[in-house]
């Protein structure tokens, strides 16, 4: 079974930050946006 959830980008001076608001303490990041993207789904895959 495939879920989705929403996610939160932040983009700050260090790059951009991940949060998954449905799962509590899920956050990455990564320097570029498609990074943000790759570190986010795999957080939420975890």
């Amino acid at each position: 079974m495939k879920l989705t959830y929403p996610a939160i980008f932040y983009k700050g001076e260090g790059g951009y930050a991940v949060e998954i608001p449905d799962l509590p303490g899920c956050v990455s990041g990564a320097e570029t946006l498609s990074d943000a993207i790759l570190m986010g789904t795999d957080a939420a895959a975890g």
